[in-house]
């Protein structure tokens, strides 16, 4: 096995990745249960090693820029747009007879 050189300009790592990449497919997986089965508590601690330590989870949501103003209207003008259907209705037969129903249009947002 050729030697890492991690840090040295002479030697570059890439020939000792491959190397350590090669022994990982040969015998990675046995070396992993057998550390498990015989060494658990540094099995935990090389896995533990691995995890970041903050995980910074961002969501984007499409209403993240909006105004608390701007989302109370929003929700004002969906519950003044709620179909409710008749107590004892399935609304299958008054939906046939009234045909499709055209999309809610939500209130255009005013930008600042």
């Amino acid at each position: 096995m050729r030697t890492c050189g991690l840090g040295s300009r002479a030697s570059p790592a890439t020939p000792c990745l491959d190397d350590l990449y090669t022994v990982w497919q040969e015998s990675g997986i046995d070396a992993i249960r057998r550390m498990c089965a015989e060494r658990p508590s540094e099995f935990v601690r090389a896995v533990i090693s691995l995890v970041p330590r903050q995980v910074k989870l961002e969501t984007e949501s499409p209403f993240s820029d909006w105004s608390d103003a701007e989302l109370r209207h929003l929700l004002t003008v969906l519950r003044e747009n709620l179909v409710q259907e008749p107590a004892g209705s399935s609304g299958s037969e008054d939906q046939e007879a009234i045909g499709p129903q055209p999309p809610l249009l939500l209130p255009a947002r005013e930008v600042a």
